[in-house]
Protein backbone atom coordinates (compact mmCIF):
# COMPACT_ATOMS: atom_id res chain seq x y z
CA UNK A 1 0.00 0.00 0.00
CA UNK A 2 1.30 3.06 -0.98
CA UNK A 3 1.17 6.54 0.29
CA UNK A 4 1.46 8.56 3.49
CA UNK A 5 1.82 6.59 6.66
CA UNK A 6 0.45 9.32 8.85
CA UNK A 7 -2.52 9.18 10.68
CA UNK A 8 -5.48 11.13 9.87
CA UNK A 9 -6.12 13.89 12.84
CA UNK A 10 -9.64 13.90 14.43
CA UNK A 11 -10.59 17.04 15.81
CA UNK A 12 -14.25 18.03 17.02
CA UNK A 13 -16.42 20.04 15.01
CA UNK A 14 -16.14 23.13 16.69
CA UNK A 15 -12.36 23.14 16.78
CA UNK A 16 -10.78 24.84 13.78
CA UNK A 17 -8.23 23.07 11.14
CA UNK A 18 -4.83 23.16 11.68
CA UNK A 19 -2.46 23.32 9.16
CA UNK A 20 1.49 23.62 9.00
CA UNK A 21 1.44 25.39 5.39
CA UNK A 22 0.23 29.15 5.52
CA UNK A 23 -2.69 30.15 2.73
CA UNK A 24 -0.96 30.27 -0.71
CA UNK A 25 0.00 34.00 -1.48
CA UNK A 26 -1.11 36.14 -4.40
CA UNK A 27 1.19 37.05 -6.54
CA UNK A 28 1.60 40.46 -5.52
CA UNK A 29 1.84 39.32 -2.12
CA UNK A 30 4.73 37.60 -2.48
CA UNK A 31 7.61 39.73 -2.70
CA UNK A 32 5.96 42.71 -1.04
CA UNK A 33 3.79 43.89 -4.29
CA UNK A 34 6.21 42.95 -6.80
CA UNK A 35 5.29 39.38 -8.63
CA UNK A 36 8.29 36.96 -8.77
CA UNK A 37 9.56 37.71 -12.13
CA UNK A 38 11.68 34.16 -13.31
CA UNK A 39 10.53 31.26 -10.88
CA UNK A 40 10.39 28.25 -12.23
CA UNK A 41 8.18 26.85 -15.06
CA UNK A 42 5.32 26.27 -12.76
CA UNK A 43 5.17 29.17 -11.31
CA UNK A 44 5.68 31.37 -14.65
CA UNK A 45 2.33 28.91 -15.36
CA UNK A 46 0.61 29.94 -12.48
CA UNK A 47 1.48 34.02 -12.91
CA UNK A 48 0.19 33.97 -16.24
CA UNK A 49 -3.26 31.98 -15.19
CA UNK A 50 -3.26 34.90 -13.30
CA UNK A 51 -2.96 37.31 -15.78
CA UNK A 52 -5.37 35.97 -18.24
CA UNK A 53 -8.09 36.23 -15.02
CA UNK A 54 -6.73 39.61 -14.23
CA UNK A 55 -7.68 40.44 -17.84
CA UNK A 56 -11.15 39.05 -18.45
CA UNK A 57 -11.93 40.09 -14.78
CA UNK A 58 -10.86 43.77 -15.85
CA UNK A 59 -13.20 43.60 -18.84
CA UNK A 60 -15.68 42.70 -17.20
CA UNK A 61 -15.27 45.71 -14.77
CA UNK A 62 -14.76 48.16 -17.14
CA UNK A 63 -18.28 46.57 -18.83
CA UNK A 64 -20.09 46.87 -15.05
CA UNK A 65 -19.09 50.07 -14.64
CA UNK A 66 -19.98 51.47 -17.96
CA UNK A 67 -23.59 49.92 -17.83
CA UNK A 68 -24.08 51.52 -14.31
CA UNK A 69 -22.95 54.88 -14.89
CA UNK A 70 -25.34 54.49 -18.09
CA UNK A 71 -28.51 53.78 -15.45
CA UNK A 72 -27.01 56.33 -13.45
CA UNK A 73 -27.40 58.76 -16.02
CA UNK A 74 -31.00 57.18 -17.49
CA UNK A 75 -32.77 57.19 -14.23
CA UNK A 76 -31.21 60.43 -12.98
CA UNK A 77 -29.40 59.68 -10.22
CA UNK A 78 -26.41 59.80 -8.50
CA UNK A 79 -23.83 56.93 -6.37
CA UNK A 80 -20.58 58.84 -6.38
CA UNK A 81 -19.37 56.81 -3.35
CA UNK A 82 -20.38 53.40 -5.44
CA UNK A 83 -18.56 54.72 -8.45
CA UNK A 84 -15.74 55.97 -6.69
CA UNK A 85 -15.28 52.06 -4.72
CA UNK A 86 -16.25 50.31 -8.03
CA UNK A 87 -13.24 52.66 -9.57
CA UNK A 88 -10.75 51.73 -7.15
CA UNK A 89 -11.65 47.94 -6.97
CA UNK A 90 -10.73 48.15 -11.02
CA UNK A 91 -7.47 50.33 -10.11
CA UNK A 92 -6.34 47.53 -7.76
CA UNK A 93 -6.88 44.86 -10.38
CA UNK A 94 -4.92 47.46 -13.25
CA UNK A 95 -2.56 47.32 -10.69
CA UNK A 96 -1.73 44.05 -9.90
CA UNK A 97 -2.39 43.10 -13.82
CA UNK A 98 0.45 45.64 -14.65
CA UNK A 99 2.86 44.44 -12.29
CA UNK A 100 2.15 40.32 -13.66
CA UNK A 101 2.55 41.98 -17.27
CA UNK A 102 5.84 43.45 -16.52
CA UNK A 103 7.36 40.78 -14.53
CA UNK A 104 6.39 38.63 -17.37
CA UNK A 105 7.50 40.82 -20.35
CA UNK A 106 4.02 39.96 -21.68
CA UNK A 107 3.12 44.47 -21.27
CA UNK A 108 0.81 45.12 -23.77
CA UNK A 109 0.44 49.43 -24.07
CA UNK A 110 -3.67 49.26 -25.21
CA UNK A 111 -6.30 47.37 -23.73
CA UNK A 112 -8.80 45.81 -26.13
CA UNK A 113 -12.66 45.22 -25.06
CA UNK A 114 -13.60 41.84 -27.45
CA UNK A 115 -16.57 41.12 -27.91
CA UNK A 116 -17.58 38.28 -30.72
CA UNK A 117 -19.55 39.47 -33.93
CA UNK A 118 -18.56 43.42 -32.88
CA UNK A 119 -15.83 45.14 -34.20
CA UNK A 120 -14.37 48.49 -34.18
CA UNK A 121 -13.30 51.12 -37.15
CA UNK A 122 -9.78 51.97 -37.27
CA UNK A 123 -10.70 55.59 -38.44
CA UNK A 124 -13.02 56.67 -36.27
CA UNK A 125 -13.57 53.88 -33.31
CA UNK A 126 -17.48 53.54 -34.26
CA UNK A 127 -19.07 50.10 -33.73
CA UNK A 128 -19.86 47.44 -36.03
CA UNK A 129 -21.33 44.06 -37.04
CA UNK A 130 -18.08 41.80 -37.72
CA UNK A 131 -20.29 41.09 -41.60
CA UNK A 132 -20.54 44.87 -42.59
CA UNK A 133 -18.56 45.80 -45.59
CA UNK A 134 -18.83 49.33 -44.73
CA UNK A 135 -18.45 51.83 -41.19
CA UNK A 136 -21.89 53.13 -40.32
CA UNK A 137 -20.02 56.48 -39.41
CA UNK A 138 -17.43 57.38 -41.52
CA UNK A 139 -18.15 55.04 -44.54
CA UNK A 140 -14.52 53.00 -44.52
CA UNK A 141 -14.47 50.21 -46.37
CA UNK A 142 -12.97 46.95 -44.29
CA UNK A 143 -11.24 45.03 -45.79
CA UNK A 144 -7.60 42.15 -45.09
CA UNK A 145 -6.60 45.27 -42.81
CA UNK A 146 -9.18 45.37 -40.38
CA UNK A 147 -8.98 43.88 -36.97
Amino acid sequence: MSGSTERPVRRRPDEPARSSAPAPATPAEKTGGEPAAAGGFRERGRLRRRLRYLRRARELGYRDLGGFMFDLHRFGRESGDLVKNKLDALAAMDKELRKLETALGERREVSVLREPGIGSCVRCGALHGSSDSFCPHCGLKFGSSES
